[in-house]
């Protein structure tokens, strides 16, 4: 079945309703760092790919990822301390930079934390695209989403969630990036959907983060619940998406290429960057 307009526009709405209602009266987990006030700022535009040398971006705090860069040239962090904004889908059409977006992600991961604090899981129908990083002492394994062994990582760190409830958060704090969620459950049986869909809502609250892309015409083909528990979404400019109201929040100055996200009632765009 095809996800229509009326129907995008519902499980947007109901993803965003979702999202204002449960977020933390706290400090916002993503936030634009100014702890470097070299930085330039009042850039009118900005490529895909922001070449933004990492040794200007000064000193960061622990256990922080880069999402990309925003329009004034300053970095929008990730606090993997903080389990308020929940698991992230990168969420666009194809073409769009969901994988270069990941990617990033999981560079500035490396760039920022030792192994000791944070590492990483990856699974993709296309592992082959993540050789870059299959030896980065964060990765702690590549793994194809037709392998058994891609349904062992989320069963093993389901376990691993669950344990930790009952202490506070020990141990490091790991990242199970799937790139192409619909492949990947496609691909598995049932079983492996609750044990997901557990980890995706409560992962983050015991160190375990679940970071997902999906391409905008498969929403209809995932579980509505499971996609409720992604609580902060990465969005790309998508033609499938930009006709829907579910966007109207989002800026009209959005580039092709870039990504917008809603930070309580504010609307960010922001690039990707690329780390020296």
């Amino acid at each position: 079945m095809v996800l229509n307009i009326d129907d995008q526009t519902a499980l947007l709405d109901e993803l965003e309703s979702y999202t204002n209602g449960r977020l933390s009266k706290e400090p916002q987990i993503f936030s634009a760092n100014d702890l470097n006030n070299n930085l330039i700022r009042n850039r009118s535009s900005l490529p895909l790919y922001y070449q933004q040398p990492f040794s200007r971006l000064g000193p960061l705090p622990r256990f922080s990822a880069i999402i990309g860069i925003c329009d004034d040239g300053l970095p929008l962090l990730f606090d993997l301390s903080n389990p308020t904004a929940g698991s992230i889908l990168i969420l666009g059409s194809a073409s769009t930079g969901k994988i270069q977006l990941l990617q990033s992600i999981l560079h500035s991961v490396a760039l920022l934390n030792p192994p000791s604090d944070v590492n990483y899981y990856v699974i993709s129908p296309e592992p082959d695209r993540y050789y870059e990083i299959a030896n980065d002492d964060h990765c702690s394994g590549i793994f194809s989403s037709y392998e058994r062994s891609s349904r062992d990582i989320v069963i093993e760190l389901t376990a691993l969630a669950e344990q930790r409830k009952t202490g506070r958060h020990t141990g490091t704090v790991v990242i199970l990036a799937i790139d192409n969620l619909y492949a990947f459950l496609k691909n598995n049986e049932f079983e492996i959907d609750i044990h997901l869909k557990w980890l995706v809502q409560y992962g983050p609250n015991n160190g375990v983060w679940c970071v997902s892309t999906l391409q905008a015409h498969l929403l209809d083909q995932v579980n509505r619940e499971m996609l409720l528990g992604y609580k902060t979404r990465l969005i790309a400019q998508s033609p499938s998406l930009a006709l829907t109201s579910g966007l109207d929040r989002l800026p009209h100055s959005i580039r092709s290429g870039s990504f917008s996200t809603q930070v309580g009632n504010q609307s960010i765009s922001f690039n990707i960057p690329i780390f020296d």
